[in-house]
């Protein structure tokens, strides 16, 4: 690791050194190197927006789109006892499931949730 001498006013060394201390660095050198990535991080993903905004427009995301991003909708996931029946349900509902022209169909059996699906 190379090594570089900054000069400092005063008041930002005040500043660096409360920085360090408040946030848990060791050093002040660790925090200026956190300082560094995070700027290169943000020049990095403006790199990125810049060339995706200068792309050409692709085809619409639609929620057929997200399927495969997410599992599918599993008999395990009706199984939570520490969830209501209606948070379950929720939760299920809120998942993409395995065809787009499945549909979820929730039923409570004695407590418990059972999955059906409806074509």
């Amino acid at each position: 690791m190379t090594t570089m001498n900054v000069s400092l006013p005063e008041t930002m060394k005040r500043f660096i050194d409360a920085q360090v201390e408040g946030r848990g660095f060791g050093t002040s050198s660790e925090y200026v190197r956190a300082l560094i990535r995070n700027e290169q991080e943000r020049e990095q993903l403006r790199e990125l927006l810049l060339a995706g905004a200068a792309s050409v427009p692709a085809e619409p995301a639609d929620t057929i789109w997200f399927v495969p991003l997410s599992p599918p909708v599993t008999a395990e996931d009706c199984n939570c006892p520490d969830m209501s029946f209606e948070q379950q349900g929720l939760a299920l509902l809120s998942r993409p499931v395995a065809e787009a022209e499945d549909r979820i169909s929730l039923n409570n059996e004695v407590g418990s949730m059972t999955l059906q699906r409806v074509r």
